[in-house]
Protein backbone atom coordinates (compact mmCIF):
# COMPACT_ATOMS: atom_id res chain seq x y z
CA UNK A 1 0.00 0.00 0.00
CA UNK A 2 1.24 3.27 -0.86
CA UNK A 3 2.15 5.89 2.22
CA UNK A 4 1.37 9.13 2.55
CA UNK A 5 2.64 12.14 4.36
CA UNK A 6 -0.72 12.38 6.22
CA UNK A 7 -0.76 8.65 6.84
CA UNK A 8 -1.74 8.13 10.97
CA UNK A 9 0.53 10.37 12.37
CA UNK A 10 -0.20 9.27 15.66
CA UNK A 11 0.21 5.76 14.38
CA UNK A 12 4.20 6.68 13.53
CA UNK A 13 4.15 8.80 16.92
CA UNK A 14 3.29 5.46 18.73
CA UNK A 15 5.88 3.66 17.45
CA UNK A 16 8.75 5.87 17.83
CA UNK A 17 7.21 6.11 21.25
CA UNK A 18 7.25 2.29 21.50
CA UNK A 19 11.02 2.76 20.27
CA UNK A 20 12.46 4.76 22.32
CA UNK A 21 10.53 2.77 25.77
CA UNK A 22 12.09 -0.66 24.09
CA UNK A 23 15.94 1.48 23.83
CA UNK A 24 15.84 2.38 27.78
CA UNK A 25 16.79 -1.13 28.21
CA UNK A 26 18.58 -4.24 27.21
CA UNK A 27 18.00 -6.09 30.12
CA UNK A 28 16.25 -9.36 30.05
CA UNK A 29 13.80 -8.20 32.30
CA UNK A 30 13.10 -4.83 30.28
CA UNK A 31 10.40 -3.60 28.56
CA UNK A 32 8.79 -6.18 26.14
CA UNK A 33 10.78 -6.82 23.27
CA UNK A 34 14.39 -5.21 25.03
CA UNK A 35 15.92 -8.49 24.48
CA UNK A 36 15.26 -9.55 20.83
CA UNK A 37 16.12 -5.47 20.12
CA UNK A 38 19.39 -5.80 22.14
CA UNK A 39 20.30 -8.51 19.06
CA UNK A 40 19.79 -6.45 16.65
CA UNK A 41 22.04 -3.10 18.59
CA UNK A 42 24.71 -5.27 19.55
CA UNK A 43 24.57 -8.90 17.23
CA UNK A 44 23.62 -7.55 14.07
CA UNK A 45 20.42 -10.15 14.11
CA UNK A 46 17.41 -8.98 12.90
CA UNK A 47 14.71 -12.10 12.53
CA UNK A 48 14.37 -12.02 16.34
CA UNK A 49 13.01 -8.54 16.59
CA UNK A 50 10.66 -9.10 13.30
CA UNK A 51 9.00 -12.23 14.94
CA UNK A 52 8.45 -9.88 18.18
CA UNK A 53 6.94 -7.49 15.80
CA UNK A 54 4.70 -9.39 14.39
CA UNK A 55 3.63 -11.27 17.49
CA UNK A 56 2.31 -7.77 18.92
CA UNK A 57 -0.93 -7.25 17.43
CA UNK A 58 -1.04 -3.36 18.13
CA UNK A 59 -0.34 -0.30 15.48
CA UNK A 60 2.94 0.67 16.62
CA UNK A 61 4.39 -2.86 16.52
CA UNK A 62 3.39 -2.82 12.67
CA UNK A 63 4.63 -0.07 11.77
CA UNK A 64 7.60 -1.07 13.54
CA UNK A 65 7.18 -4.20 11.75
CA UNK A 66 7.15 -2.42 8.63
CA UNK A 67 10.04 -0.77 8.62
CA UNK A 68 11.95 -4.04 10.05
CA UNK A 69 10.65 -5.98 6.91
CA UNK A 70 12.34 -2.97 5.02
CA UNK A 71 15.33 -3.41 6.56
CA UNK A 72 15.63 -7.30 5.58
CA UNK A 73 14.85 -6.66 2.06
CA UNK A 74 11.18 -7.82 2.44
CA UNK A 75 9.55 -4.79 0.37
CA UNK A 76 6.14 -6.47 -0.10
CA UNK A 77 6.10 -6.62 3.50
CA UNK A 78 7.10 -3.53 4.72
CA UNK A 79 4.00 -1.58 2.28
CA UNK A 80 1.63 -3.99 3.94
CA UNK A 81 0.98 -1.20 6.35
CA UNK A 82 -2.54 0.30 5.77
CA UNK A 83 -3.23 3.98 4.02
CA UNK A 84 -5.91 5.44 6.31
CA UNK A 85 -5.58 8.88 4.26
CA UNK A 86 -5.47 8.38 0.67
CA UNK A 87 -5.22 11.08 -1.72
CA UNK A 88 -7.79 13.04 -3.85
CA UNK A 89 -7.28 12.41 -7.79
CA UNK A 90 -4.66 15.86 -8.75
CA UNK A 91 -6.35 17.49 -11.94
CA UNK A 92 -2.90 17.24 -14.30
CA UNK A 93 -4.63 19.21 -16.83
CA UNK A 94 -1.29 21.10 -18.59
CA UNK A 95 1.36 19.60 -16.03
CA UNK A 96 4.24 17.86 -17.30
CA UNK A 97 7.00 15.74 -15.88
CA UNK A 98 10.70 16.70 -15.68
CA UNK A 99 13.58 14.72 -14.11
CA UNK A 100 13.47 15.06 -10.16
CA UNK A 101 17.48 14.62 -9.75
CA UNK A 102 18.16 17.88 -12.46
CA UNK A 103 15.44 19.95 -10.96
CA UNK A 104 16.84 19.35 -7.67
CA UNK A 105 20.65 20.18 -8.12
CA UNK A 106 19.75 23.69 -9.98
CA UNK A 107 17.34 24.47 -7.15
CA UNK A 108 20.09 23.36 -5.06
CA UNK A 109 22.58 26.00 -6.48
CA UNK A 110 21.17 29.03 -4.88
CA UNK A 111 20.63 27.63 -1.03
CA UNK A 112 22.36 26.52 1.78
CA UNK A 113 20.26 24.00 3.37
CA UNK A 114 18.53 21.30 1.09
CA UNK A 115 16.01 18.88 3.39
CA UNK A 116 14.42 15.47 1.62
CA UNK A 117 12.07 13.34 3.83
CA UNK A 118 11.57 9.71 3.38
CA UNK A 119 8.72 7.24 4.34
CA UNK A 120 10.61 5.33 7.56
CA UNK A 121 9.04 1.60 5.53
CA UNK A 122 10.64 2.53 2.26
CA UNK A 123 14.08 2.00 1.40
CA UNK A 124 13.90 3.59 -1.99
CA UNK A 125 13.45 6.69 -0.29
CA UNK A 126 17.25 5.54 0.63
CA UNK A 127 18.34 4.66 -2.41
CA UNK A 128 17.02 8.24 -4.65
CA UNK A 129 18.28 10.33 -1.41
CA UNK A 130 21.95 8.74 -1.66
CA UNK A 131 21.75 9.78 -5.64
CA UNK A 132 21.02 13.32 -4.25
CA UNK A 133 23.33 13.59 -1.34
CA UNK A 134 26.19 12.18 -4.38
CA UNK A 135 24.88 15.51 -6.66
CA UNK A 136 24.71 18.27 -4.18
CA UNK A 137 28.06 17.39 -2.88
CA UNK A 138 29.72 17.95 -6.31
CA UNK A 139 27.71 21.68 -5.24
CA UNK A 140 29.45 21.98 -2.69
CA UNK A 141 27.30 20.87 -0.39
CA UNK A 142 29.44 19.12 2.61
CA UNK A 143 27.65 18.06 5.76
CA UNK A 144 25.37 15.41 6.06
CA UNK A 145 22.73 15.88 8.62
CA UNK A 146 20.12 13.40 9.75
CA UNK A 147 17.56 12.76 12.17
CA UNK A 148 18.35 8.95 12.05
CA UNK A 149 21.62 9.85 13.55
CA UNK A 150 21.59 8.78 17.04
CA UNK A 151 21.85 12.12 19.32
CA UNK A 152 20.80 10.72 22.87
CA UNK A 153 24.15 12.57 24.31
CA UNK A 154 25.70 15.93 23.39
CA UNK A 155 28.09 15.61 21.11
CA UNK A 156 26.60 12.86 19.40
CA UNK A 157 28.66 9.92 19.45
CA UNK A 158 26.87 8.60 16.68
CA UNK A 159 28.30 11.20 14.48
CA UNK A 160 31.59 11.30 16.17
CA UNK A 161 31.54 7.53 15.19
CA UNK A 162 30.74 7.52 11.82
CA UNK A 163 33.05 10.94 11.08
CA UNK A 164 35.88 8.75 12.15
CA UNK A 165 35.93 5.96 10.02
CA UNK A 166 33.99 3.35 12.66
CA UNK A 167 31.30 0.84 10.99
CA UNK A 168 27.88 1.47 10.33
CA UNK A 169 26.37 -0.26 13.21
CA UNK A 170 22.10 -0.04 14.26
CA UNK A 171 23.26 1.55 17.18
CA UNK A 172 24.94 4.95 15.48
CA UNK A 173 21.32 4.89 14.40
CA UNK A 174 18.09 2.75 14.25
CA UNK A 175 17.44 3.41 10.86
CA UNK A 176 20.93 2.77 9.97
CA UNK A 177 19.80 -0.92 10.48
CA UNK A 178 18.58 -0.76 7.19
CA UNK A 179 21.61 -1.87 4.43
CA UNK A 180 20.31 0.86 1.64
CA UNK A 181 20.57 3.48 4.51
CA UNK A 182 23.68 2.34 5.71
CA UNK A 183 25.07 1.94 2.34
CA UNK A 184 24.11 5.67 1.62
CA UNK A 185 26.12 6.80 4.61
CA UNK A 186 28.79 5.02 3.74
CA UNK A 187 29.06 6.74 -0.23
CA UNK A 188 28.72 9.64 1.74
CA UNK A 189 31.56 9.48 3.44
CA UNK A 190 33.89 8.22 0.55
CA UNK A 191 32.57 11.41 -1.18
CA UNK A 192 33.78 13.46 1.88
CA UNK A 193 30.75 14.72 3.78
CA UNK A 194 30.80 15.13 7.85
CA UNK A 195 27.72 14.31 9.41
CA UNK A 196 25.82 15.66 12.25
CA UNK A 197 23.06 15.04 14.17
CA UNK A 198 19.84 17.30 15.54
CA UNK A 199 17.37 14.76 16.86
CA UNK A 200 15.18 15.44 20.21
CA UNK A 201 17.10 14.11 23.43
CA UNK A 202 14.98 12.51 25.70
CA UNK A 203 15.63 15.68 28.40
CA UNK A 204 14.15 18.02 25.69
CA UNK A 205 10.85 15.85 25.73
CA UNK A 206 10.45 14.83 29.41
CA UNK A 207 6.83 15.51 30.36
CA UNK A 208 5.01 15.53 27.08
CA UNK A 209 2.88 13.37 25.24
CA UNK A 210 0.85 13.04 22.52
CA UNK A 211 0.47 16.63 20.63
CA UNK A 212 2.46 18.61 22.72
CA UNK A 213 5.00 15.80 22.15
CA UNK A 214 5.03 16.73 18.85
CA UNK A 215 5.57 20.32 18.96
CA UNK A 216 8.03 19.82 21.69
CA UNK A 217 10.49 17.55 19.24
CA UNK A 218 10.31 20.09 16.23
CA UNK A 219 11.16 22.83 18.72
CA UNK A 220 14.06 20.55 20.17
CA UNK A 221 14.95 19.22 16.51
CA UNK A 222 15.26 22.93 15.18
CA UNK A 223 17.40 24.27 18.10
CA UNK A 224 19.56 21.49 17.90
CA UNK A 225 20.00 21.87 14.25
CA UNK A 226 21.00 25.13 14.85
CA UNK A 227 23.03 24.68 18.11
CA UNK A 228 25.27 21.60 16.71
CA UNK A 229 24.98 22.09 13.12
CA UNK A 230 24.62 25.54 12.00
CA UNK A 231 27.01 26.94 14.40
CA UNK A 232 29.36 24.73 14.21
CA UNK A 233 29.35 25.03 10.51
CA UNK A 234 28.35 27.95 9.88
CA UNK A 235 29.23 28.77 6.10
CA UNK A 236 28.81 24.68 4.88
CA UNK A 237 26.16 24.14 2.86
CA UNK A 238 23.91 21.36 4.85
CA UNK A 239 21.91 18.26 3.31
CA UNK A 240 19.42 16.78 5.43
CA UNK A 241 17.19 13.82 5.15
CA UNK A 242 14.33 13.33 7.74
CA UNK A 243 10.96 11.73 7.84
CA UNK A 244 7.35 12.80 6.77
CA UNK A 245 6.33 16.01 7.46
CA UNK A 246 9.50 17.47 8.98
CA UNK A 247 10.16 18.33 5.32
CA UNK A 248 7.09 20.66 5.76
CA UNK A 249 8.44 24.79 5.65
CA UNK A 250 4.53 26.15 5.74
CA UNK A 251 2.14 25.97 8.59
CA UNK A 252 -0.50 22.95 8.37
CA UNK A 253 -4.39 24.36 8.61
CA UNK A 254 -3.97 23.01 12.54
CA UNK A 255 -1.68 25.80 13.26
CA UNK A 256 1.49 22.88 13.66
CA UNK A 257 4.66 24.11 12.36
CA UNK A 258 6.98 21.22 11.68
CA UNK A 259 10.99 21.20 11.34
CA UNK A 260 11.95 22.59 8.24
CA UNK A 261 9.20 25.99 9.01
CA UNK A 262 10.55 25.86 12.56
CA UNK A 263 14.15 26.42 11.34
CA UNK A 264 13.05 28.53 8.56
CA UNK A 265 11.64 31.00 11.31
CA UNK A 266 14.64 30.83 13.75
CA UNK A 267 17.15 31.17 11.26
CA UNK A 268 15.94 33.25 8.32
CA UNK A 269 17.05 30.56 6.41
CA UNK A 270 14.97 29.48 3.21
CA UNK A 271 15.32 25.37 3.10
CA UNK A 272 15.06 23.74 -0.57
CA UNK A 273 12.49 21.62 1.04
CA UNK A 274 11.53 18.10 -0.71
CA UNK A 275 8.85 15.42 -0.20
CA UNK A 276 9.33 12.34 -1.62
CA UNK A 277 7.47 9.85 1.16
CA UNK A 278 3.81 9.52 -0.97
CA UNK A 279 4.46 8.72 -4.52
CA UNK A 280 6.20 5.57 -4.11
CA UNK A 281 4.10 2.68 -6.18
CA UNK A 282 3.51 -0.68 -5.13
CA UNK A 283 1.16 -3.52 -5.81
CA UNK A 284 -1.72 -1.61 -4.33
CA UNK A 285 -1.85 2.41 -5.71
CA UNK A 286 -4.24 4.81 -4.16
CA UNK A 287 -6.47 5.88 -7.09
CA UNK A 288 -4.72 9.78 -7.02
CA UNK A 289 -0.95 8.00 -7.10
CA UNK A 290 -2.22 5.43 -9.84
CA UNK A 291 -3.31 8.60 -11.94
CA UNK A 292 0.29 10.24 -11.93
CA UNK A 293 1.58 7.31 -12.73
CA UNK A 294 -0.28 6.10 -15.41
CA UNK A 295 -0.53 9.60 -17.10
CA UNK A 296 3.30 10.40 -16.99
CA UNK A 297 4.92 6.66 -16.67
CA UNK A 298 8.00 8.09 -15.50
CA UNK A 299 11.39 6.14 -16.23
CA UNK A 300 13.58 7.31 -13.63
CA UNK A 301 12.29 9.99 -10.60
CA UNK A 302 10.13 13.03 -11.64
CA UNK A 303 8.74 16.19 -10.57
CA UNK A 304 5.64 17.78 -11.76
CA UNK A 305 4.87 21.25 -13.42
CA UNK A 306 2.38 23.13 -13.57
CA UNK A 307 0.89 24.85 -16.76
CA UNK A 308 2.25 28.24 -15.07
CA UNK A 309 5.51 26.65 -14.74
CA UNK A 310 5.18 26.26 -11.14
CA UNK A 311 6.12 22.96 -8.76
CA UNK A 312 3.09 20.85 -8.75
CA UNK A 313 2.72 18.67 -5.65
CA UNK A 314 0.05 15.99 -5.83
CA UNK A 315 0.23 15.02 -1.98
CA UNK A 316 2.06 18.63 -0.54
CA UNK A 317 0.96 21.49 -2.38
CA UNK A 318 2.83 24.44 -1.47
CA UNK A 319 4.17 23.32 2.04
CA UNK A 320 7.12 22.03 0.29
CA UNK A 321 9.34 23.41 -2.86
CA UNK A 322 9.14 19.70 -4.94
CA UNK A 323 7.75 16.73 -4.97
CA UNK A 324 9.00 13.56 -6.25
CA UNK A 325 7.25 11.02 -8.10
CA UNK A 326 8.92 7.74 -8.30
CA UNK A 327 8.88 5.56 -11.22
CA UNK A 328 7.64 2.09 -11.27
CA UNK A 329 10.25 0.02 -12.06
CA UNK A 330 10.36 -4.06 -13.23
CA UNK A 331 12.04 -6.18 -10.81
CA UNK A 332 15.72 -7.30 -11.33
CA UNK A 333 16.60 -11.25 -10.79
CA UNK A 334 13.55 -11.00 -8.18
CA UNK A 335 14.86 -7.81 -6.39
CA UNK A 336 13.50 -4.35 -6.73
CA UNK A 337 14.35 -2.52 -9.97
CA UNK A 338 15.45 0.59 -8.41
CA UNK A 339 17.92 -1.22 -5.72
CA UNK A 340 19.49 -2.60 -9.36
CA UNK A 341 20.23 1.44 -10.36
CA UNK A 342 24.19 2.23 -9.38
CA UNK A 343 25.32 -1.12 -8.11
CA UNK A 344 26.77 -3.95 -9.62
CA UNK A 345 24.73 -6.90 -9.92
CA UNK A 346 26.64 -10.02 -7.98
CA UNK A 347 25.68 -14.14 -7.04
CA UNK A 348 26.96 -16.21 -4.71
CA UNK A 349 26.08 -19.60 -4.57
CA UNK A 350 24.93 -21.50 -2.04
CA UNK A 351 26.15 -25.09 -1.22
CA UNK A 352 23.13 -26.01 0.65
CA UNK A 353 19.66 -25.07 0.77
CA UNK A 354 18.08 -22.69 3.19
CA UNK A 355 15.34 -22.34 5.68
CA UNK A 356 12.30 -20.58 4.45
CA UNK A 357 12.65 -17.48 6.38
CA UNK A 358 16.63 -17.21 6.44
CA UNK A 359 18.17 -13.80 5.39
CA UNK A 360 21.63 -13.86 2.77
CA UNK A 361 23.35 -10.73 4.19
CA UNK A 362 26.45 -9.10 2.20
CA UNK A 363 28.64 -7.22 5.03
CA UNK A 364 31.49 -5.09 3.80
CA UNK A 365 34.93 -7.05 4.23
CA UNK A 366 36.50 -3.79 6.01
CA UNK A 367 33.70 -3.67 8.87
CA UNK A 368 32.84 -7.54 8.85
CA UNK A 369 34.79 -7.95 11.97
CA UNK A 370 32.34 -5.43 14.19
CA UNK A 371 29.70 -8.30 14.53
CA UNK A 372 26.65 -5.56 14.73
CA UNK A 373 27.85 -3.91 11.35
CA UNK A 374 25.12 -3.38 9.26
CA UNK A 375 25.18 -5.28 5.35
CA UNK A 376 25.69 -3.81 2.38
CA UNK A 377 22.68 -6.09 0.54
CA UNK A 378 20.03 -8.43 2.52
CA UNK A 379 17.06 -10.48 1.43
CA UNK A 380 14.91 -13.56 2.77
CA UNK A 381 15.78 -16.12 0.84
CA UNK A 382 13.24 -18.55 -0.72
CA UNK A 383 13.97 -22.31 0.66
CA UNK A 384 14.64 -23.78 -2.99
CA UNK A 385 17.11 -20.86 -3.69
CA UNK A 386 20.61 -22.04 -4.97
CA UNK A 387 22.07 -19.03 -5.37
CA UNK A 388 22.11 -15.59 -4.01
CA UNK A 389 21.85 -12.39 -5.97
CA UNK A 390 22.99 -9.06 -4.28
CA UNK A 391 23.28 -5.77 -5.66
CA UNK A 392 26.41 -3.76 -4.23
CA UNK A 393 29.10 -1.11 -4.51
CA UNK A 394 32.40 -2.23 -6.19
CA UNK A 395 34.59 -3.92 -3.24
CA UNK A 396 34.62 -7.34 -1.08
CA UNK A 397 32.15 -8.65 1.29
CA UNK A 398 31.32 -11.21 3.52
CA UNK A 399 28.53 -13.10 3.19
CA UNK A 400 26.46 -14.32 6.40
CA UNK A 401 23.37 -16.65 6.74
CA UNK A 402 21.03 -15.72 9.58
CA UNK A 403 18.82 -18.19 10.68
CA UNK A 404 15.66 -18.37 13.18
CA UNK A 405 18.55 -19.55 15.26
CA UNK A 406 21.99 -18.13 15.02
CA UNK A 407 24.14 -16.47 11.98
CA UNK A 408 27.19 -18.05 10.37
CA UNK A 409 29.72 -17.14 7.37
CA UNK A 410 29.23 -18.51 4.16
CA UNK A 411 32.15 -17.53 2.76
CA UNK A 412 33.56 -14.09 0.46
CA UNK A 413 32.39 -12.42 -2.64
CA UNK A 414 34.30 -9.56 -4.57
CA UNK A 415 31.62 -7.59 -6.71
Amino acid sequence: MTTSLSISRRSLLAAAAALAATRRSFAEDGPPGSAEFSLLMKQGRYLPLLRFYNSQNTTAAAWLEAQLAAMTGDEVAAFAVPDTAPRPVPDLAGCRAVDALETIVQAARTRQIVILNEAHHASRCRAFAAHVAARLHGEGFSVFAAEAFDNSARPSAAAAALNAGGAVTPETGWYLADPVYAEMVRAARRQGYRFAAYEARASQLQGTSGDSEIEAREDAEANNFIADVLDRHPKARIFVLCGYDHVVKTATPDGRTWFAGRLKAKTGIDPLCIAQSWALPSAAEEPALKTVLDTFAPTAPAILFDKHDRPFNPSMARAVDVEVIHPRLAAVDGRPGWLATGRKRATFTLSALVGPHDLIQAVPAAEASAPNAVPADQYPMTPSAREAVFFLHEGRYEIRLETEDDRRVLGELKA
